[in-house]
């Protein structure tokens, strides 16, 4: 079951074809042949990958009518859990017309790995959001906030 895979373990799947007569295999030297029921086994390795979502949505301030935000242009970083300064993969994103946006993990890295000592199964995720409109004199950066406005982000 994929709930027992772990993370960062190379695995070996392996599958055939069966049927009562798969097909006839004769030898070159001999009119003889006989039935096989099965095809050889082909298999292919795989390492479990570290995958994770973020589904976030940005919008004005409850005050403010909790209206989505479009076009926030979002900037993140997976971070270390033993080492918050260091960074195991960053991207960005931005938001669409109701204000969603989705981040994405699928990684193969070593510190992600269930055996890499790591001390938690929680990584944490920096994450900037900026937007300006107007241009030039008249640009406004916007300024945005977490945590139903109690913190900066």
């Amino acid at each position: 079951s994929a709930s027992h895979l772990s993370v960062g373990k190379v695995y070996t799947y392996c599958v055939r074809a069966v049927a009562n007569h798969y097909m006839d295999q004769g030898s070159e030297d001999s009119t003889d042949s006989r039935a096989l029921r099965s095809s050889d086994d082909t298999c292919a390795r795989h390492r479990v990958h570290w995958e994770a979502s973020i589904h976030g949505k940005v919008t004005t301030k409850p005050d403010a009518g909790t209206l989505p935000i479009n076009e926030v242009h979002i900037l993140w970083e997976l971070l270390d859990n033993n080492d918050e300064t260091s960074v195991i993969a960053s991207g960005s994103t931005t938001t669409g017309k109701a204000g969603i946006f989705d981040i994405v993990f699928n990684l193969e890295d070593y510190r992600l790995y269930a055996d890499a000592n790591v001390e938690s199964t929680d990584f944490p995720v920096r994450v900037k959001f900026m937007k300006t409109t107007g241009v030039g004199a008249n640009a406004t950066k916007h300024r945005f906030v977490c945590n139903q406005g109690e913190d900066d982000c």
